[in-house]
């Protein structure tokens, strides 16, 4: 896992009305069909350095999705309702490292499940910036 998914992680999983709902069901990258709900799936879609003047990377900015999966619509808002809470305008340290997050919404979906329900996904997307 990336220092950026890290924080991610470290900061839903230090939340209390995010652990509430999901427990400790925050996973990196996917999620098996079979898991218990609701959870939270952080994927990393990119990470790209800025260079400082001197030509080595001083900020690395990483394009981050954090699906918030439930099976009933209202729960799934709940859910990214208390995500957008703490990543939204969050900043401070990690591991010596400054960072700030920006994160938004998404359009939610539904996605049939093998047992005949249905789970719904709703994502917000965010951006972290972080010192290389």
């Amino acid at each position: 896992m990336s220092t950026g998914g890290d924080l991610i992680v470290y900061l839903l999983g230090a939340n209390v009305p995010v652990r509430n709902i999901v427990s400790n069901r925050i996973s990196v990258g996917y999620r098996e069909e079979i898991d218990v709900m609701p959870c939270i799936v952080v994927d990393i879609d990119s990470v790209d350095s800025e260079d400082s003047l001197t030509g080595t990377p001083s900020l690395d900015i990483v394009s981050v999705s954090i699906d918030c999966i439930h099976t009933s619509y209202a729960d799934a808002v709940t859910l990214a309702d208390a995500v957008l809470a703490v990543l939204g305008g969050a900043s401070g340290t990690f591991e010596t490292k400054t960072y700030s997050i920006s994160a938004n919404r998404s359009a939610a979906s539904l996605t049939p499940s093998p047992d005949g329900g249905h789970v719904v996904i709703y994502p917000i997307v965010s951006n972290l910036y972080m010192e290389a």
